[in-house]
């Protein structure tokens, strides 16, 4: 049974002689694709491949008695080929389920804003509440007339979104500035017939791209690394520690004086795309693996199979009973955006990484979520925590509070938390991110104080030494006295340190 086969005998009557059939077909495709394997999860509407693993005698058994849940359309845990799961959710977005998708991301957009919105003791002002209904209409009026067809003529489910969209791929992909693909736009128009709804202008394709929900919040910062002009300091005009101002002011295009911040930071919010994320069903369905994955001390396949992993389970069950909850790694780190022009400019991502997900996927861009994004003429450094102001203020709302969200795979509303478990990062920007020193006599943050090292006149570097004491107490280089230069080593290897000794 290829990846291709028409899979709507899924749906057809359980008493059906078809469905029987192709009931056996399905379990000898998955004792054929299932790499030897002899457990494997149940697809059937009872336990839609939620439960603990089963024989195939038992799933062929369970899909007679309860039937194949329709939304399982690519067989993954089955022996079907991921890539395929990709292309048939890809098809099925873009061209069935647009409306639906863009429809949640403007829910999930009036929410937010609606809790920007509320004042220091949770509760919303008149204009908040007044506005969001009408901002719903109108985005959703919206939403549905970017579905429309592009010309009356034109394949169903190629629509102007359909069309922005790939632009701005395009655009992103090969560098192409602003005015290139507006004058590009301005062809494609007047080529296409008329009465077509091709934007003109690449300014009008952010504005279709925004309706999906993708943009960010802009934060000034102090151009110092001060302060965050967020919150209680958003409405200061000076910083308040260096007492540098907030804008400067510069010429625009049209010659006019104008203010602009010195130093800016992009917050792209993550419950929306956390929630965005259980929108996909199959998406929904991935993001379980990390509770159906067998589990087994001696292999280390992913972060689950750790000692780490079990450790922060024990520290709060609750959370861990349920398998929606989201567990997250942070990594940042630093680069220079116009590669090697010598232009003294900084760019730091900093990105969220999703280890609900099976090893095959959790370090896939596409599952990878831009949270913040700072730049400035120069990198923050150690005051970074600055910028991440933002990310600990929604990841204590997430452990703490939870957001309730649609389970478009369970058909089912639920309490998302989420917690931070990791952090992916060099060594330098250890130093960064965590403030312990990673430079000078003192830099291994294993043995802090007892770091053994020795500075070298001739290369003006330090060089560390003391490895041997993590050797067995009786091993021949241990007592080398040749080939180290510090003689015979019976020192012991020092403790790990605690966070408070960091």
């Amino acid at each position: 049974m290829s990846n291709d086969v028409d899979k709507k005998w899924m749906k057809c009557p359980r008493k059906s002689i078809d469905y029987k059939q192709y009931v056996k077909l399905f379990i000898e495709f998955a004792r054929i694709n299932g790499g030897g394997c002899t457990l494997f999860s149940c697809p059937c509407r009872r336990y839609m491949n939620a439960k603990g693993l089963i024989t195939l005698s038992e799933i062929s058994f369970h899909l007679l008695k309860y039937g194949m849940q329709d939304m399982y359309t690519t067989w993954r845990f089955h022996g079907e080929s991921l890539e395929a799961a990709r292309n048939t959710t890809t098809e099925y977005v873009a061209d069935n389920d647009v409306t639906t998708v863009l429809n949640e991301s403007i829910i999930t957009n009036v929410d937010e804003n609606v809790r920007e919105g509320m004042d220091e003791n949770g509760e919303a002002g008149v204009d908040v509440n007044v506005g969001t209904s009408r901002c719903y209409q109108k985005k959703k009026s919206a939403a549905e007339k970017e579905r429309e067809p592009l010309y009356p003529s034109y394949p169903k489910g190629k629509s102007a979104m359909y069309a922005a969209i790939m632009v701005k791929n395009i655009k992103t992909r090969f560098g192409t500035s602003d005015n290139g693909v507006t004058a590009m736009l301005e062809l494609m128009k007047e080529l296409l017939p008329e009465g077509n709804t091709l934007p003109s202008k690449f300014p009008d394709i952010k504005k279709i791209i925004k309706e999906l929900g993708m943009d960010y919040v802009t934060y000034d910062a102090c151009v110092n690394d001060c302060v965050l002009y967020w919150k209680g300091n958003s409405s200061l005009v000076k910083c308040p520690v260096c007492q540098e101002p907030r804008y400067v002011r510069v010429f625009n295009d049209e010659r006019k004086l104008t203010q602009v911040a010195q130093k800016t930071l992009r917050h792209f919010p993550i419950i929306a795309r956390l929630k965005r994320l259980y929108t996909i069903p199959w998406i929904a369905e991935a993001m379980l693996w990390h509770s159906r994955a067998q589990k087994d001390a001696h292999i280390m396949r992913h972060p689950v199979d750790s000692t780490t992993w079990r450790c922060a389970d024990n520290f709060c069950p609750e959370f861990a009973k349920e398998s929606q909850n989201v567990t997250l790694g942070i990594s940042t780190d630093g680069f220079n955006p116009n590669g090697c022009f010598g232009l003294n400019y900084s760019c730091w991502p900093v990105i969220l990484c999703l280890y609900n997900l099976a090893p095959s996927m959790c370090m896939k861009r596409e599952f990878s979520m831009l949270f913040l994004l700072i730049s400035g003429p120069r990198a923050p450094g150690k005051d970074i925590d600055v910028y991440l102001q933002p990310l600990i203020d929604k990841l204590k709302e997430l452990w703490n509070d939870g957001v309730m969200t649609f389970d478009n795979f369970t058909k089912s509303e639920f309490l998302l938390k989420a917690r931070l478990l990791w952090a992916i990062h060099d060594f330098p920007t250890l130093w960064t991110l965590s403030g312990c020193v990673t430079h000078g006599y003192y830099a291994c943050p294993t043995c802090g104080e007892e770091t053994v090292s020795e500075w070298l006149p001739y290369s003006k570097k330090i060089c560390y030494m003391g490895h041997r004491r993590w050797m067995p107490s009786k091993h021949k280089y241990r007592d080398d006295k040749t080939n180290f230069s510090r003689g015979v080593e019976h020192g012991k290897a020092p403790w790990p340190l605690t966070g408070l000794q960091i």
